[in-house]
């Protein structure tokens, strides 16, 4: 996607090339990623509902569901799924209820939009949603390398 976008904002800048093959590329990546990221959530929630007997790995099982969770969300939001809107995990995990889909459309469903229905192009959406995805990608990263931090503690209090 990151790489379709970039070739997109290359030919909007240059005004030359062609435009709506790069726009079908990039809907048939995000049709394939929507796909994967369903199964995606689809699968987490399968694996969520399993729980360990052990009172060691409560604090393990604590620590996968709100790994789970953070992961669902994001998936669900970068799919553009009706079930997850604008996303507010932080509400969403204080309270352990589903968070309810708000009318406005987020990045990704909004350029999707535009894309399909041949509207005029910005530039100004395109680099919005690179950098959601840049946003995405760092907040993942930190995401990773704090679980690992965790993990090392949890296992060395064990």
């Amino acid at each position: 996607m990151k790489e379709s976008l970039k070739e997109i904002q290359s030919i909007l800048r240059r005004k030359r090339g062609d435009l709506s093959a790069e726009v079908k590329k990039y809907l048939a990546t995000r049709k394939f990623l929507k796909k994967s990221f369903q199964k995606v959530v689809k699968n987490l929630k399968v694996s969520q509902n399993k729980e360990s007997t052990d009172k060691s790995l409560i604090v393990f099982g604590e620590a996968e569901a709100v790994t789970v969770g953070v992961f669902e969300r994001m998936f669900c939001f970068m799919s553009g799924s009706k079930a997850c809107g604008k996303w507010s995990l932080v509400t969403e995990l204080m309270s352990q209820t589903k968070s309810t889909c708000e009318d406005e459309a987020n990045e990704f469903t909004r350029l999707d939009f535009v894309f399909e229905s041949g509207k005029l192009l910005n530039m100004e959406d395109v680099q919005l949603l690179e950098s959601c995805i840049q946003d995405l990608e760092d907040g993942t990263e930190s995401l990773s390398k704090s679980m690992i931090k965790y993990r090392v503690s949890l296992l060395n209090i064990l």
